[in-house]
């Protein structure tokens, strides 16, 4: 990390974990304050890869993933 910002150390890796926790937290924190982005339900998979009915059709060899 240190090639990607110049000066920036990290002194241990205790020092990284808990650096990285503090951001959890406070991120989680903010998230639950500000509530959910505008126009976002839950159980709505947005990766297109949610169920789907499949139909079933004569002759269909096709594997669906």
């Amino acid at each position: 990390m240190g090639e990607l910002v110049n000066g920036f150390t990290v002194t241990s890796f205790g020092s990284a974990l808990m650096g990285a926790v503090i951001v959890s937290v406070t991120t989680l924190m903010l998230n639950g304050l500000v509530g959910p982005k505008q126009g976002k339900r839950k159980g709505v998979d947005k990766g297109g890869r949610g169920k789907r009915k499949r139909v079933e059709r004569e002759g269909d060899d096709v594997i669906d993933v």
